[in-house]
């Protein structure tokens, strides 16, 4: 008999398990809508599977249709503070920028019972991004990404294979350096390529569809190849001509592996934890000749191995609270142990090594209420703050690196449906970042808002936000920011 068209028994009790709850297509645009309450709301892009964690055979378990996901988003600020006195805007395609591994997106296929394919291809170009290393300078990023999954779904759980194609231009603006050093412009390059395979099994054998299951996988990611990056950035001293200097720095060794796990209870009750490690390293760059006393006046920190553990645990409760409606608990740990090796050198030749300990632990509470189809409302507690470690510091004539940011935030939204098919979001969003260094304390007061048409072939959200930074030392030091963005669904 052939098992592509006469599945076994196991294998269609597996498809039912996971086709709970019922599909409820949304975005992360619904999410964030409504202040952000990713612990809070309950769809497909906050269930805790672990596709969202970016694992490729989690394709091959989700519960939803053949579909082509599209999102695109503008945002801007103008700073006026201390911490940078620059203008930024965000063009994307990316539901959420700041999120490395993609999830929804693009175009998903499922062919038969076992195969699941998804194609996706996004953009991002940020403007006005500060350079560290030059105090007065900015420069302008972009980011294109292609990516290939394809999972196969077994009669125990699914496997998994992802390619991610990811190009990085930048553009630089004229500029001052220091020492009496300007720049008129540069540009620079960077392609990398990601191999991910993944695998999920499904345990025990369930009798019913809503038995109590785990859930337990993995992945590992290495770059194929290395990973050059080259830079062109043409310099000048006051009152001379101008030259420049061509770098190639080469990212090599990268690898990232993830062990994770869910446990639950269908409807009720669902806990994930996940171990993540990422390593990558960054042999010393080479460059072009350059006017000797050039050399002694800039200094930059390059990283040459950067290494990052994650620990991360996330929990849904759902408990009925009348004959209509259900009372949700979700909340959250992350712990990050981050640690860097600097380079810090006359450019480009390294004359002393340091690095930095970045370790944090980050919490997230939230509680809701709910009725189906009518209404969602909650809160929204999570924080950011340092764990115990220590900075590594320079030779005795440098100044030990220490970068640590602290964070509270609060929010409260909630949607309405004023219709069979339309609803209305709004959110409340405030936020207390502490800074080290010197750099004054800012406070972020932001209101979302957004619509969306649910409807059986597919969906649109809506999103707006609009915001204000201020320095809490001085309330005249002030960063407006607005954010617009749209995302659909169509189900084929």
């Amino acid at each position: 008999m052939n098992l592509f068209t006469s599945p076994p028994p196991r294998l269609l009790l597996l498809v039912a398990l996971v086709s709970l709850p019922t599909i409820s297509p949304a975005s992360e645009i619904r999410v964030d809508s409504t202040g952000g309450l990713t612990t809070v709301l309950d769809d497909e892009t906050t269930r805790l599977d672990l596709f969202l964690d970016g694992n490729p055979a989690g394709l091959g378990l989700l519960n939803t249709r053949e579909r082509f996901d599209i999102s695109g988003q503008w945002f801007y600020s103008d700073q006026e503070g201390p911490w940078g006195a620059n203008k930024r805007q965000l063009f994307s395609t990316l539901p959420r920028s700041e999120e490395s591994s993609p999830a929804y997106g693009g175009l998903m296929l499922f062919p038969s019972p076992h195969w699941a394919f998804q194609f996706l291809g996004d953009a991002q170009t940020t403007q006005g991004v500060p350079v560290s290393n030059f105090a007065s300078d900015t420069r302008n990023e972009n980011m294109y990404r292609g990516l290939v999954r394809a999972a196969y779904a077994l009669s125990f759980g699914s496997i998994g294979l992802e390619v991610l194609n990811i190009q990085s231009d930048q553009a630089y603006d004229a500029g001052y350096i220091n020492g009496g050093i300007g720049l008129t412009g540069g540009s620079g390059s960077q392609k990398q390529v990601l191999l991910k395979a993944g695998f999920i099994a499904t345990f025990p054998e369930a009798a019913s569809p809503g038995d109590a299951r785990w859930q337990a996988g993995g992945y590992f990611s290495t770059q194929l190849g290395s990973s050059p990056k080259k830079e062109n950035i043409n310099f000048y001293y006051f009152n001379s001509s101008s030259f420049s200097m061509d770098s190639t720095f080469t990212s090599t060794d990268f690898r990232a592996g993830c062990a994770e796990m869910t446990y639950e209870i269908p409807l009720k009750f669902k806990a994930r934890f996940s171990a993540t490690y990422t390593e990558s390293h960054f042999p010393p760059g080479q460059a072009g000749s350059s006017p000797t006393n050039f050399l002694s006046n800039i200094q930059s920190l390059w990283i040459s191995s950067d290494q990052t553990f994650l620990l991360k645990g996330d929990f849904r409760l759902k408990e009925p609270f009348s004959d209509t409606e259900n009372f949700t608990v979700g909340g959250g740990l992350d712990a990050s142990f981050g640690h860097s090796i600097y380079a810090d050198l006359p450019w480009p030749v390294a004359v002393a090594n340091g690095g930095l300990d970045q370790d944090l632990l980050s919490p997230r509470l939230g509680i809701g209420l709910e009725s189906e189809k009518e209404y969602s409302v909650g809160l929204q507690f999570q924080c950011q703050t340092p764990l115990m470690g220590s900075p590594k510091t320079f030779p005795p004539n440098e100044a030990p690196l220490k970068i640590v940011n602290e964070s509270y935030r609060l929010a409260a939204g909630g949607e309405k449906w004023l219709s069979p098919v339309f609803i209305l979001r709004m959110g409340l969003v405030l936020e207390n970042d502490i800074y080290t260094g010197g750099t004054p304390n800012a406070l972020l007061t932001a209101l979302e808002s957004g619509w969306g048409l649910q409807m059986a072939f597919g969906r649109v959200d809506f999103r707006m936000t609009l915001g204000q930074y201020m320095d809490t030392n001085d309330s005249n030091n002030l960063m407006g920011i607005i954010r617009t963005q749209l995302a659909g669904t169509l189900f084929l």
